[in-house]
């Protein structure tokens, strides 16, 4: 009996705890702490070590470059957590979340999106 000459495929969903794991900027063994919105300090969340979020950008606008599937599994990821510091930036992410010449892309990037974060650009 000949052994198999093409491997067998990666189901979608541990593809997609791959891609957790990968751009999961959360330490392993801890977990985000849910937001009290009725406390003084609302707002301010865990600091997290500099340069973290945009390591797991790079890898997230990886990611969706590979190929057409991994860009269909990972889109999620790319627009689940983002940062804006700039006026432009923020320009551009409601010109992609609102873009209705495509009826599909701006809902669904929109829907995507679970926490935004807005921050001053400290850079003038």
């Amino acid at each position: 009996m000949e052994p198999e000459s093409t491997p067998h495929p990666i189901p979608t969903e541990l593809w997609l705890r791959i891609f957790q794991f990968a751009t999961n900027i959360i330490e392993p063994g801890s977990e985000c702490p849910r937001i009290d919105y009725t406390s003084p300090l609302c707002c301010v969340l865990p600091s997290l070590p500099l340069g973290t979020v945009q390591k797991t950008l790079k890898t997230k606008r990886a990611l969706v470059l590979v190929c057409k599937q991994w860009n269909f599994m990972a889109t999620p990821f790319l627009y689940h957590h983002l940062t804006i510091s700039t006026q432009s930036a923020l320009e551009k992410l409601i010109s992609t979340l609102s873009d209705d010449t495509d009826p599909n892309k701006g809902s669904f990037y929109g829907h995507l999106v679970k926490r935004l974060d807005v921050t001053p650009d400290t850079r003038r």
